[in-house]
């Protein structure tokens, strides 16, 4: 996960060049989230999430910070709960913008996140920390990289007001040492406000 997140400082920081046109719009956004992962050992694991941030965006990129808080479930059972995870996201889509209409655009979108784990409901990174895991262990073991790919949808309200929806299919990269089944699939349906300046 340190050569996960390494790239993804690098690919944000490469692509302040795409910002230098001129900074387009800002917005706040929500972000429920589900999918699933089968285990060798575990069995099936499902998970369901909701997140909220903020992004910053030009024509043909957005950047994306946020939370977000996740629920996994073992075979399906809901009585099978693990603790609630929290996670702080960071992430860049590259996205390609068609305009339908002189309001309303749709954009095809790739990128990644880098989720950073917080705590899991019964210890934080700091517990983990303060129990003798160095910060690249918790890297290793708790933080995520995953694959986006999708398309977001513009709506111009008033203004530069306007409304944006999407839907970005997950791919949650294994962790180091683990099976290759255990890659991560899901899905996430972002809902925002954001301002065009």
């Amino acid at each position: 996960m340190k050569k996960a997140f390494a790239i993804m400082l690098v690919a944000t920081v490469m692509s302040t060049a795409a910002f230098a046109e001129g900074f387009l719009s800002a917005g706040l956004t929500v972000n429920p989230n589900f999918g699933g992962m089968t285990d060798p050992d575990l069995k099936e694991i499902t998970y369901a999430g909701f997140g909220f941030g903020a992004y910053f965006d030009a024509k043909y990129v957005a950047v994306n910070l946020g939370l977000n808080i996740v629920d996994s479930y073992l075979d399906g059972e809901k009585n099978t709960v693990y603790s609630p995870s929290t996670y702080f996201t960071i992430g860049l889509l590259g996205k390609y913008p068609i305009a339908i209409g002189e309001k309303f655009s749709i954009a095809p979108a790739v990128g990644f996140e880098y989720q950073v784990f917080l705590s899991n409901g019964l210890w934080s990174r700091s517990d983990y920390e303060d129990m003798g895991a160095s910060a690249s262990d918790i890297a290793e073991q708790y933080d995520n990289f995953v694959i986006k790919v999708g398309a977001l949808a513009d709506f111009t309200i008033v203004g530069g007001l306007y409304a944006r929806a999407g839907v970005l299919l997950d791919i949650g990269l294994p962790h180091k040492d683990s099976d290759p089944a255990d890659t991560r699939f899901g899905a996430e349906i972002p809902i925002g406000i954001g301002y065009r300046f």
